[in-house]
């Protein structure tokens, strides 16, 4: 019996788990100099006397903030769903694991805590050790430093003009009073100088209140008082209108605006003021740009006080964006020209220094500048022809101007294929357009009854909607002609190309076959063995 309770207790002691939770293993090093919106860093450090290789914990972190760990160099550590695992290839015991690089919104401020909690550590995933909480608490400056009211006492119905916002630092009071209190709050725990109780010594004067921000940044909120019960704080418009269009009012985003849709180069604002000693500016004639124009009328009261106006004229752009040709001839010949082609070839003779370009746009407003068409040299010259829209967008046209090779009527092809399409190919005719798929380049076939001649063919790569392949053929004296194809490309015709062929159903027909093969050599061998 007393063995049975000796060994009943070794296997109770076995079961018992070896995990203790004891003091944190870890420590929290975090920054306690932060700004509101920055990010601070937390340094994960172990002093565990446990070798482990992998950690997992969760983080706790205040509302709105966000959390990445940068691991120490031989670790592995990873975020997600606000849970750290922190893994090495090496036993981990003491010194840094990593930095946690946390980030605040920006109206978080005071103190913080940052929380590490259930804490696990494994060796070779096996749990080893359970450690407590490990907790920091920093502490966050805020950057704002700005009022959250200003309100005035002691000056009768005086108010500010305009009504109090945030982030508007200049008001005007008028009062009768002789002394006037700022009551003013601060947003956040910013500190305030320069409200208070003053006490009114002249017609006007303007008092300062500084708003610092836990991080020294200052803001200065501007009002000036005025004591002049006599003037009148009228400033308001009794009309306002332009001699073209109708003015309307709009209201987005708390502002006020007066607008119109004009189609002129100027406008005339009229105002006229409630208050007769009133002053205005910002009226009269105002010149137009195309699109949005923004004008301020400011009334200014008898008191000084202003009020602004806002009014945003639009005016219609009229301008055409037509930067093309409409027709294009070189020494009165036809050249095949269309608008959307720019760029062009022409041969001229030895003899020819120059040419004699008409260029015509499709509109009447658009411009063109002509360059490059003198003082040709032997070999390719470049003109260009400049065609400007009234709104100044623009287009280019090139005539590449070959000097020294003339065309031989003379030489010709005795025939022209290509592979897979159909040409009709004539001897004397020396233009085509050709419908192709998606190929870049074509199989083309040249065929003459000579050896004298030579054939380049040029532009039959990388072809595009538009491309002209061009076809050189030279006699032995160096005259030459040239047969041009004109490609257009379309995505529902496809030429023949090797890479198009279906060779599934060749396969598959091929492994049929086989697998009919072999089952009737199995039926062969069954009756031979019978």
């Amino acid at each position: 019996m007393k063995r049975f309770y000796i060994s009943f207790l070794l296997m109770f002691l076995l079961v018992i788990p070896l995990n203790v939770e004891a003091e944190s293993k870890l420590t929290l090093e975090c920054d306690n100099n932060n700004v509101a919106g920055e990010t601070l860093s937390c340094i994960v450090k172990s002093s565990s006397d446990i070798a482990y290789n992998k950690l997992e914990s969760n983080i706790e972190l205040p509302n709105s903030a966000s959390v990445t760990f940068k691991a120490t160099s031989g670790i592995t550590g990873a975020i997600s769903n606000n849970k750290l695992i922190v893994t090495s290839t090496s036993n981990i015991s003491n010194g840094n694991l990593g930095t946690l690089q946390i980030k605040f919104s920006s109206d978080t401020t005071g103190n913080n805590v940052i929380k590490l909690s259930n804490i696990k550590i494994f060796n070779n995933q096996e749990e080893v050790d359970i450690t407590s909480d490990v907790s920091a608490t920093v502490k966050v400056k805020s950057t704002v430093n700005t009022l959250s009211s200003l309100t005035l006492e002691d000056c009768g119905s005086c108010s500010l003009s305009p009504a109090f916002k945030e982030n508007l630092t200049i008001y005007i009071v008028n009062t009768e009073s002789n002394k006037i209190t700022f009551n003013a709050k601060a947003n956040g725990n910013a500190k305030i100088v320069g409200a208070g109780t003053k006490t009114l010594t002249k017609d006007s004067e303007t008092f300062r209140i500084i708003v610092t921000s836990e991080v020294g940044e200052s803001r200065e909120y501007s009002i000036t008082v005025k004591r002049n019960i006599k003037k009148s704080n009228d400033n308001a418009l009794k009309e306002l209108s332009i001699d073209k269009g109708e003015l309307k009012l709009k209201e987005s985003n708390g502002i006020s605006s007066y607008n119109a849709v004009v189609d002129s180069d100027e406008v005339t604002i009229i105002a006229v003021a409630n208050d007769s000693k009133a002053t205005i500016t910002g009226v009269g004639k105002k010149t137009l740009d195309y699109g949005k124009n923004e004008f301020t009328i400011i009334v200014t009261a008898e008191d000084g006080t202003s009020r602004s106006y806002l009014i945003v004229i639009n005016r219609t752009d009229t301008r055409n964006a037509n930067a093309y040709l409409k027709d294009l001839t070189i020494d009165g010949e036809d050249i095949d020209f269309e608008k959307d082609i720019i760029e062009y070839e022409y041969y001229v003779s030895d003899d020819i220094t120059e040419i004699e370009i008409d260029a015509i746009p499709e509109l009447e407003s658009s411009t063109v500048e002509i360059e490059g068409n003198k003082d040709f040299k032997e070999g390719e010259n470049i003109v260009t022809i400049t065609v400007k829209a009234e709104d100044g967008s623009e287009k280019i046209y090139t005539i590449v101007v070959i000097k020294g090779k003339i065309i031989n009527d003379d030489i010709y092809l005795d025939d022209l294929t290509i592979h897979g399409y159909d040409i009709d190919f004539k001897q004397d005719k020396f233009g085509y357009t050709l419908t192709i798929g998606k190929e870049d380049h074509l199989d083309i076939n040249t065929i003459f009854d000579t050896d004298k001649y030579t054939v380049e063919i040029v532009g039959n790569e990388e072809l595009q909607d538009g491309s002209i392949i061009k076809i050189i053929i030279t006699d032995e004296d160096g005259n030459s002609n040239i047969y041009k194809i004109k490609i257009e490309k379309s995505q529902e015709k496809e030429g023949i190309k090797k890479e198009d062929i279906n060779y599934i159903p060749i396969i598959m027909s091929g492994i049929l076959g086989l697998l009919v093969i072999l089952n009737i050599m199995q039926i062969v061998k069954k009756v031979r063995n019978k």
